[in-house]
């Protein structure tokens, strides 16, 4: 499947890389990708759970999944000869605010995609912008025991109030197990546009 890349390039790179197959299965998973897994606490149940022949789309939450999958369409069909089909997003910790830009390669002969993932920003998350709340159950879990999450910033949406999300750093680390993925406001305009509204579920 890599064989357009030099493998040994890919391995020493770091950035964390994975490798599709058209049926956008793993089809490869970068040293630097199981070293950002263990340095963000995934390690190793990401890697027990999302090994090789594993459907990337089952990882991606729901909300999300449409886009993920357009965009891997599009990106297997994509003239690399111009640029590498690119898409930034947002994966932070607790502390640190991280964005990243995913460049996806299609393969020759339709063979598949290599996926490069490269640090853009990566700084101590600003408590003026992202004001620390705590993981209060009365303030963000629904009638239904329901919390939502934005899948993109992971930002907690508070009961009652449907625009407003704010930052759990406990629930950053550890999602609630009653969190339902939905898309804030900002995330939905900011990295999804083309996703449209349908994207947020209804409230």
């Amino acid at each position: 499947m890599l064989r357009d890349f030099s493998l040994v390039e890919i391995e020493d790179h770091s950035g964390s890389v994975y490798g599709l197959w058209p049926d956008l299965t793993l089809a490869y998973l970068s040293p630097s990708w199981f070293a950002f897994s263990q340095q963000n606490d995934g390690h190793p149940a990401i890697a027990d759970d999302w090994g090789v022949g594993r459907s990337v789309l089952d990882a991606i939450p729901q909300v999300l999944s449409e886009f993920y999958a357009k965009l891997y369409a599009d990106a297997l069909t994509h003239n690399p000869a111009l640029r590498p089909a690119t898409h930034t997003y947002e994966c932070s910790s607790a502390r640190q605010f991280r964005r990243f830009a995913m460049h996806l390669y299609p393969l020759r002969d339709a063979a598949g995609l290599l996926i490069v993932n490269s640090l853009l920003v990566e700084a101590p998350c600003d408590i003026a912008a992202r004001p620390p709340h705590g993981p209060s159950l009365e303030a963000y879990q629904d009638h239904t025991g329901t919390i939502r999450q934005c899948a993109h910033c992971r930002r907690i949406q508070r009961v009652g109030e449907a625009r407003r999300w704010d930052w759990v750093p406990e629930w950053v680390d550890t999602p609630p197990a009653a969190a339902s993925h939905a898309l804030c406001g900002i995330c939905l305009d900011y990295y999804y546009p083309e996703a449209g509204p349908r994207s947020v579920p209804a409230q």
